[in-house]
């Protein structure tokens, strides 16, 4: 099976996690600890590579770094993987491999939630119940972002020195993040993207839209189901208002064949309502019935229906029935002479 590609790009910050082989430990004493370090400090120096946050446990280590191209990370991992394993083998006797396989790594591509990984890494020794408190731990970049000192591989990142004006202040700010712990979303979702070696923002806009279509999907059944629960009078009116609201083009698409006749001849008329010869008693009968809509609906489309038929007849005695002035255009000449 081909390995997953690991992309890393120019200025961009990113997780790195190397564990040590079968989980088992890499770090056996101080001595351990400081000369990873400085084989580490020595690597970041060769290969333009900024290291912003780190941790080192008894069996992984943690890394937040910014390489100047796209080749960096890989060469320093490299780097202080060989010269670290060399140094355990000969100092302990031992052969064989140290670390689990190839470091995993995720790029932290959104500066809102860069803080927040550097708070996940210096935050290891307290979740796995070594202190209690991160300023407790030795081997952690909280030494320098939160108690002020130095560490000579450590490149602050822009947004910790944003902070504050100075140092004081930059330190007393860092220590207010962590007087609350991660929630179990922000540790899954920095996990996983870990584990599947995914921008952990993308991640967590994954996440993000996936509750927005979770919302909207509740908003949706509970729109259906009050929708159930109306009466049959309800649903009725519902029905004949969206009738009303789509009655211009009911009337339009009702016309429809009469646009292809060209000319009527009116030979004889008996009645224009929609009950036979008895139009006036049918007409005053249709008025009566049914709800408001309707009448409105029914009126307009006879109307509709009919009007070529009374244009034509208006036509035949010299009226016009487009509207008033038409219509009375004819009654009008006589007066002018």
């Amino acid at each position: 099976m081909a390995r997953k590609p690991r992309f890393y790009l120019k200025g961009i910050p990113c997780h790195v996690v190397q564990r040590g082989n079968n989980h088992q430990a890499c770090f056996f004493c101080d001595e351990d600890f400081g000369f990873y370090i400085n084989s580490l400090q020595t690597a970041l120096q060769r290969y333009n590579v900024q290291l912003h946050a780190f941790v080192l446990m008894t069996n992984h280590v943690h890394l937040l770094l910014t390489p100047e191209d796209t080749e960096g990370i890989s060469r320093v991992m490299q780097s202080v993987g060989r010269d670290y394993v060399r140094y355990v083998n000969k100092h302990y006797r031992r052969s064989g491999t140290l670390f689990e396989g190839r470091h995993k790594a995720s790029l932290i591509d959104s500066e809102q939630y860069l803080l927040q990984c550097q708070r996940y890494i210096e935050l290891n020794p307290v979740r796995t119940k070594m202190v209690q408190h991160p300023a407790e731990y030795h081997w952690s970049s909280y030494q320098c972002h939160g108690l002020g000192n130095p560490i000579s591989c450590l490149t602050p990142h822009p947004l910790y020195l944003g902070l504050g004006d100075n140092s004081e202040s930059r330190h007393q700010a860092y220590q207010a993040l962590f007087s609350t712990e991660l929630s179990a979303v922000e540790l899954d979702n920095i996990r996983q993207s870990l584990t599947h070696n995914y921008p952990f923002a993308e991640l967590l806009l994954a996440d993000a839209k996936a509750r927005s279509y979770e919302v909207d999907a509740e908003g949706k059944k509970a729109i259906n189901a009050a929708a159930n629960m109306l009466s049959v009078e309800q649903i009725a009116m519902q029905i004949r208002l969206a009738l009303i609201e789509q009655l211009p083009e009911i009337i339009a698409q009702s016309v429809k064949p009469m646009e292809q006749i060209s000319d009527i001849k009116i030979l004889q008329v008996n009645g224009m309502g929609t009950q036979g010869s008895g139009s006036s008693e049918g007409g005053a009968a249709d008025a009566g019935n049914g709800s408001l809509a309707d009448q409105v609906v029914n009126s307009a489309l006879r109307y509709r229906a009919q009007a070529p038929i009374l244009d034509s007849l208006l036509s035949e005695i010299g009226l016009k029935a487009g509207d008033i002035n038409g219509m009375t255009e004819a009654l009008q000449a006589p007066l002018k002479q």
